[in-house]
């Protein structure tokens, strides 16, 4: 069962730069709820299978893409997996 939002959030879509809003009856997408990261915008407690999605260290790069994404940061076509890997880091961290 996918995470409700509590309230309305409004945040900016990493690829159109156009501000976004969801609300408790829609559905988040994964790039979305990778950046609403108030724990008072959910209802409920977060599972603990949905606290970070990160890939593994040696997951495909679309995978990481995929993550990278979720988190907004861009991806190049030209980007291997480990600088998409660094991206995250520097991005998160």
């Amino acid at each position: 069962m996918a995470r409700r939002l509590a309230a309305y959030v409004s945040l900016w879509h990493p690829e159109t730069r156009q501000r976004v809003t969801f609300g408790p009856k829609d559905d988040v997408p994964a790039w979305a709820a990778g950046k609403i990261t108030n724990p008072a915008a959910w209802e409920g407690d977060e599972p603990a299978d949905e606290q970070d999605a990160r890939p593994k260290g040696n997951a495909s790069r679309e995978a990481w893409a995929e993550y990278a994404k979720s988190k907004g940061v861009d991806v190049a076509d030209a980007d291997n997996r480990d600088d998409i890997k660094a991206a995250v880091e520097a991005a998160t961290s």
